[in-house]
């Protein structure tokens, strides 16, 4: 076919690709409306047994509590995901996520609207994990998690909705286009 004949099946279904790129427009900006916008805190912790002596000399005691830590991560990611221990944290609103990222080490990342709450509620995370851990196991056997260092803030910031729509609405173009040269093709 020769351009001529492009432009002139263009020019005859230059409404449906209108309709269908506004269309693609709004969709991803209806689609995109509910990310989360606010301030992320997260801080990496480490999961050791409560109440370690080091004594001179080697003993195995202090191998095996590591390694008990060691296998311990993964109920320690599963105790703060769950369900009631956020219910029983959680006053404000707020989104936490935990990883596992080492042998010992896990992350943990709070989201919400401010700083100062995002902050609170991943101080108390520690604090009540701790408590909870020695409430199950007893002193003799808790293990705790402390923080690594710091804890890093990271403001979170939406698209803005003109670039969305402009994006959206070229993915419509193009499925338009692709719809109309199938049209054709298939003479439908």
């Amino acid at each position: 076919m020769e351009l001529k004949t492009y432009i002139k099946i263009v020019k005859k279904y230059i409404i449906l690709i209108i309709i269908i790129s506004v269309l693609g427009g709004f969709i991803a900006v209806v689609l995109t409306s509910n990310i989360r916008k606010g301030i992320r805190t997260e801080n990496n912790f480490l999961i050791s047994a409560f109440g370690e002596n080091y004594q001179q000399g080697y003993q195995y005691d202090g191998f095996y509590a590591q390694e008990k830590a060691k296998n311990f991560t993964d109920n320690a990611v599963a105790i703060i995901e769950s369900p009631q221990f956020i219910n029983e944290l959680m006053s404000q609103e707020g989104l936490i996520a935990v990883r596992k990222i080492g042998p010992q080490i896990i992350r943990i990342s709070v989201t919400s609207q401010n700083r100062e709450t995002a902050s609170l509620i991943l101080e108390s995370i520690e604090s009540n994990f701790n408590k909870k851990i020695k409430h199950l196991y007893g002193d003799k056997q808790a293990f705790i998690i402390s923080p690594v260092g710091q804890h890093v803030v990271i403001d979170q910031n939406v698209f803005d909705r003109k670039i969305i729509f402009v994006f959206g609405a070229l993915i419509g173009s193009l499925f338009a286009i692709l719809s109309v040269g199938l049209k054709i093709y298939l003479k439908i």
